[in-house]
């Protein structure tokens, strides 16, 4: 009896140091991961993609991939929104009251 409880010790022990590990702190391939999305949608962004624009607006708003940057944010959300991308205008006025 004494081994099984000593088993589902260790599991739970061991799913918790688990868990622990990945809320304390981000792995690094996730880093690496935001990173390389982050640098494809500002490629597509650049190239004048509408919907690049409007989500490399969000990774700057919430810091994926890169620092926040709320004027970049505002900047690209309007790019987004004088190419015809409805929710762009709408996250203009948005983050135009958060700053």
């Amino acid at each position: 009896m004494e081994n099984k409880n000593s088993d589902k010790h260790f599991r739970v022990m061991t799913v918790g140091a688990l868990l622990f590990g990945l809320l304390s702190g981000t792995p690094a391939w996730a880093n690496e991961l935001s990173r390389s999305a982050f640098l494809f949608q500002k490629s597509l962004a650049e190239s004048g993609n509408a919907e690049a624009q409007f989500k490399l607006a969000g990774m700057y708003e919430d810091g994926i991939g890169t620092e926040v940057d709320l004027t970049s944010a505002r900047q690209w959300y309007q790019k987004a929104a004088d190419n015809n991308y409805p929710q762009a205008l709408v996250k203009v006025k948005f983050i135009s009251n958060k700053q």
